[in-house]
């Protein structure tokens, strides 16, 4: 059996150690490659050394993992995310699927890991995965406002309060951003809108989803219309306009 190659990404140099003394243990199954508490070093060496495995701490200065996942696009190893002891964190692991390891990791943690990685569950549904893990940290976590989206090329992890509105396309839906250009997802708008539940957006319309922080002004009219601080106008349905009001 081949063995895989394994990079560990940890600020703590502790986890990293033990971590390579556990994997002593499945020598025949898996080889540490490389490791570094450095999340920028980190980056480059999972690019160049596009290892089959990936032990990534998600707490750490300057880029944390979601961070780096972002910035390394497309990755073909499995992700096993590290995370100091927590139990809602533990939950939220365990309800997204995903393949989590407690810190400091031990034999039996990480044999039932290596197991799940033998039977080759090979994350075919991560995207979704981690979008439940996101919601699952934001309900203990209310502070938590980022959420994680694919595009044609990668994932990205969007603060909402960088986002003014979503706008439907078809069974797509095209994320404008306060800055930068707006971003085309697969996804409709009502799954955005589950997304962002509780989170200062309003459905004005069959086919706008705004956050209300970037409300200018709402023009009278028939549809009565907002106008977004960027110019732009968005009309809003006869039926939303009085839950609108309300929200003021």
């Amino acid at each position: 059996m081949k063995r895989l190659r394994a990079l560990a990404i940890d600020d703590e140099a502790g986890s990293i150690k033990a971590l390579e003394w556990e994997l002593k243990l499945f020598t025949d199954q898996v080889e540490l490659v490389g490791s570094t508490q450095d999340p920028d070093q980190g980056l480059a060496m999972l690019k160049e050394l596009d290892p089959d495995l990936l032990f990534l701490d998600i707490e750490m200065p300057g880029m944390n993992g979601f961070e780096l996942l972002q910035a390394a696009g497309p990755v073909r190893a499995q992700v096993i995310f590290t995370t100091a002891y927590d139990k809602f964190a533990v939950r939220a692991f365990e309800v997204s699927a995903l393949d989590y390891l407690l810190k400091p990791v031990d034999e039996e943690e990480l044999g039932r890991v290596m197991r799940k990685v033998q039977e080759g569950r090979r994350h075919e549904r991560f995207q979704q995965q981690l979008e439940v893990l996101m919601g699952e940290l934001r309900q203990h976590d209310p502070g938590l406002r980022t959420i994680v989206v694919p595009t044609t090329e990668s994932l990205e992890f969007i603060s909402v309060d960088d986002i003014s509105r979503f706008e439907a396309d078809s069974n797509y839906t095209r994320i404008h951003l306060a800055a930068g250009k707006p971003l085309l997802i697969a996804k409709t708008l009502k799954h955005v809108q589950g997304l962002v539940e509780g989170m200062g957006f309003f459905r004005a319309h069959n086919s706008h989803l705004v956050n209300v922080r970037f409300i200018k002004r709402m023009l009278r009219g028939d549809p009565a219309c907002l106008v977004m601080q960027d110019g732009t106008t968005v009309p809003v349905s006869r039926g939303r306009k009085g839950d609108l009001l309300e929200r003021f």
